[in-house]
């Protein structure tokens, strides 16, 4: 194999990572334009020819022309304007390509090779033609991609077909070839890339799809139901055993009532906290990324507990103690909730006689909560054995405890030389660690949700303010809608952005509709598109998703209406909100 056949070889394998699996903007593309520009090459290095009398040979050769071109010119359909898809282009033009190109190589002879690369020529000008949004110099940079595609095709196909014209046609033909194979893959690697660097168009994880907010929106809705509905069985239940202990006369049968009523209020908050955790599980765009732990005052986490399994260690004879302070911790309320009622539970399930102490110190930047009892301890438990008991060896507990940042332990609690009983210890950090905080401050500096209010008068700016959801935001920008102030090209570095557009009356509606239409048709980025408008008498669903825009259509006279829909599309934030008025909206 010569040497020019494994550079070959070397940049068709760099196509086929970027044609399979990137989802870059247009990487795909790219990948599949350079694709057909190695196949050309490969076409020139292998040294194929059409042999006269062999129609297998002379086909082979038709289809491997006509697949370079139908492929790089696939490369133009439908392109995308930074994330935003362009004209739809019909997927006639490659196989226009392929057919004219097919034919011609098939045939052969001068006059066949000109009209398909003619053919070819028509078919690249007018996808270029049908382009819209982009600039001058992306139009003048894929027009040159096509002219020397099709003089590199020119050239291969008349020096296979043995026609001279020149005597530098080899040269000509090579270095055509071998320069737009290399443009190409260098175009494939580098475009987006750069692009993705700059801030011009965003990661995939760094935009909002209204697909997924959709799903979210519609999940979150019937989980509101389905919430609500399950809430009067579970009174219903707290109610009978409140009043079966109230008439219940042998105190025995008293306190089972009692017991019922303490597990129904148990059931009734992990209920609430299930379902807090799926609500949280369908908030599209997530928060998670902002930090989980938050300020909490331990005391509050621990006393349900404490009386939740208070009558379950009476019962069994056990001494169940707690003293509140006032320490307090950073951490997540359900997963500390989870990871204690795993605790205390093993505890009073192993212990047999004395008691179970819960006990909470402060320790430099840590707050350590401990689970002390006077059971067998952990190493002559059975359930040790197989890592489990305690919950510390659960995948569960761990997972919950990498999430809070916590340190979990269970050990021994040794006096002379005798196992006393067990401690189980959950170690928090304090909210005396500044750094944690700081670290929790960046990480969200970096990257948040901005919504961009704009609206067409000041009088529907000012509602805009007024009832604007300013705690789902990370940071709220007002500005009256003009000509071209919503085409602005500003690097989000890699923050969410969302553009609201706010419209008080039906003429403002067709304002605020097409600053949409023109930002969805020029912008790099990749924004989340909504209109707030006053619904019309066609319009019977409040809120529709429609490719990268939602339309939030309520009451005429009710824009409260609206924002509450918008409220309910986006999560509330984990921080503190941060609201920019520009000097147009200050003059209000």
């Amino acid at each position: 194999m010569s040497l020019e056949s494994l550079f070959a070889a070397a940049l068709w394998g760099v196509t086929v990572y970027p044609f399979l699996g990137n989802v870059l903007p247009n990487q795909r593309k790219n990948a599949i334009g350079a694709v057909g520009a190695v196949l050309l090459l490969a076409l020139l290095v292998s040294g194929m020819t059409p042999v006269e009398n062999d129609l297998e040979n002379n086909a082979w050769f038709a289809l491997i022309s006509g697949a370079s071109s139908c492929l790089f010119t696939m490369a133009y359909v439908n392109r995308t304007v930074g994330l935003q898809l362009n004209d739809q282009q019909s997927p006639l033009w490659p196989a226009l390509s392929f057919v004219s190109v097919s034919i011609g190589s098939f045939i052969g002879g001068f006059e066949s090779i000109i009209l398909a690369s003619a053919v070819l020529s028509l078919v690249l000008v007018g996808l270029l033609m049908g382009y819209r949004g982009i600039n001058w110099v992306s139009k003048a940079k894929a027009l040159s991609f096509a002219a020397l595609y099709v003089m590199a095709f020119l050239c291969v196909q008349l020096e296979a077909q043995g026609i001279v014209v020149s005597a530098l046609l080899p040269a000509f033909a090579h270095g055509l070839t071998w320069t737009l194979a290399v443009l190409t893959v260098f175009h494939m690697l580098i475009q987006d890339r750069i692009k993705l660097k700059k801030g011009e168009i965003q990661a995939p994880q760094h935009r909002i799809e209204t697909a997924a907010m959709q799903i979210a929106y519609k999940s979150r809705r019937v989980l509101k139901d389905f919430r609500h509905d399950l809430r009067q069985p579970l009174s219903t239940l707290g109610i009978l055993a409140s009043v079966g202990k109230a008439i219940a006369k042998d105190p025995e049968v008293s306190a089972r009532y009692q017991h019922i009523q303490t597990a129904q209020k148990a059931l009734k908050q992990m209920m609430e906290e299930f379902f807090i955790q799926l609500e949280d599980a369908f908030q599209y765009p997530s928060n998670d990324q902002f930090g989980l732990l938050k300020p909490v005052r331990l005391r509050d986490v621990i006393e349900p507990l404490v009386e939740e399994y208070r009558l379950l260690a009476q019962a069994k004879g056990l001494d169940l103690r707690y003293s509140p302070n006032a320490h307090e911790g950073l951490t997540h309320v359900e997963s500390l909730t989870k990871i204690l009622r795993n605790g205390l539970d093993n505890a009073i399930k192993y212990t047999e006689r004395g008691g179970v102490v819960i006990g909470v110190r402060g320790r430099g930047k840590k707050v350590l909560i401990q689970i002390i009892d006077t059971g067998p301890g952990v190493h002559t438990d059975p359930t040790h054995q197989c890592n489990k008991g305690w919950g510390h060896g659960s995948t569960i507990v761990q997972e919950l405890s990498e999430q809070i940042q916590a340190q979990t332990d269970c050990k021994n609690r040794v006096l002379g030389n005798r196992i006393r009983g067990s401690v189980f210890q959950v170690a928090l950090p304090s909210v005396n660690d500044r750094h944690l905080f700081s670290l929790h401050d960046e990480r969200r500096s970096d990257s948040g949700l901005v919504a961009r209010v704009l609206a067409p008068s000041n009088e529907s700016l000012e509602c805009a303010q007024s009832h604007m959801p300013a705690q789902h935001f990370d940071q709220i920008e007002f500005e009256r809608l003009r000509a071209g102030n919503h085409q602005d090209q500003s690097n989000l570095n890699g923050q969410l952005m969302v553009y609201v557009f706010y419209a008080g009356t039906e003429h403002e509606s067709s304002e605020a509709l097409r600053a949409v239409e023109g930002i969805r048709n020029r912008r790099r980025t990749a924004p989340c598109l909504v209109t707030v408008c006053p619904a019309n008498s066609n319009q019977r669903k409040s809120v529709v998703f429609k490719d990268n825009t939602i339309h939030i259509a309520y009451k005429p006279g009710e824009p409260e209406q609206g924002f509450k829909i918008l409220s309910e599309l986006f999560p509330v934030r984990s921080r503190k909100d941060s609201v920019s008025i520009t000097e147009d909206a200050e003059s209000l």
